[in-house]
């Protein structure tokens, strides 16, 4: 009986079975470590990179040299092909340069200068700047602009197929070739200018143009149905055209502003809230010390 049971525990099909199972675990586990290990070491890597081109855009950084500019947009692109979005372009020059098919999520861009640039298929979703400059032969194409606070400084360019959605822009400065085919939905404008030579397919929801600089025949263009402006209607309807003086560079010039028809005094501009991380420089300090807050 004895050499029996011996024989069936220790019987060669039962040894192979036990080898087979102990195999596949100790398979399993050297296959879970790997990838595990793998994970870590693709993390440290990422890391390295981020560091390194985040280290590159700081070398770069105020340079105003087209070098300057190729170098910090290969470090965007090596960023964004690891999928880091959250960038600190503060004071960088981007002058001259395609920006394509790039995504920017919580990134910080005050005084960012991209006079020249063409900006396709951008996205900037919670995003913060308090000077975006584009100008020259510059062109937004396909942007989107989603939940930001910007303050826009765009001179003599050209905005196709771009979409606004619950962006503060106000204190912005548009002076721009056309609009076309774009979409402005929860938009403030207020105490900025916005002056466009010609806008056609476009709509506004729900935009605030309090005290807005625009040019004298603007609702003219917004009235006329050959320009396929939608929500027209409800800027007409809220506010009314006004004629001031204002002080520009030692001297006095008349300027047209948007006004709300329901309110009886004119409106001081609202205090602007600055961080310690975003001053505006492009007041004076006189007038920060009148109009803004600084808050840490």
């Amino acid at each position: 009986m004895i050499p029996y049971i011996i024989n069936v525990a220790y019987s060669p099909q039962r040894l192979i079975d036990e080898i087979y199972s102990e195999f596949y675990g100790l398979l399993f586990d050297v296959i879970l470590f790997g990838i595990v290990i793998t994970f870590i070491q693709i993390s440290r890597d990422n890391n390295e990179i981020i560091s390194h081109q985040l280290d590159i855009i700081d070398d770069f950084r105020d340079w105003d040299d087209a070098e300057a500019s190729y170098r910090i947009l290969g470090s965007i692109r090596r960023l964004q092909r690891i999928k880091h979005y959250s960038i600190d372009l503060s004071g960088c020059n981007l002058k001259l340069v395609t920006l394509r098919n790039m995504y920017f999520f919580n990134s910080k861009m005050n005084h960012v200068n991209f006079i020249g640039s063409t900006l396709l298929n951008i996205v900037f979703s919670n995003y913060k700047s308090n000077g975006f400059i584009c100008g020259g032969k510059g062109h937004l194409l396909g942007c989107s602009f989603d939940n930001c606070k910007i303050k826009f400084n765009l001179q003599n360019i050209g905005i196709d197929n771009c979409l606004f959605k619950n962006v503060n822009l106000d204190r912005s400065l548009f002076n721009l070739k056309d609009i076309t085919l774009s979409i402005f939905e929860e938009v403030d404008f207020s105490f900025g200018t916005f002056k466009v030579e010609s806008s056609n397919l476009c709509e506004f929801i729900n935009c605030k143009f309090d005290e807005c600089v625009i040019n004298k025949n603007w609702f003219d263009e917004l009235s006329d149905p050959n320009n396929n402006i939608v929500g027209s209607e409800s800027i007409l309807e809220k506010y009314k055209l006004v004629e001031e003086n204002q002080a520009h560079q030692d001297k006095i010039v008349k300027v047209f502003k948007l006004r709300s028809k329901n309110i009886t005094e004119i409106p001081e501009p609202p205090v602007r809230m600055i961080g310690t991380d975003e001053v505006d420089l492009t007041v004076s300090p006189w007038e920060r010390i009148g109009r803004c807050q600084v808050f840490k």
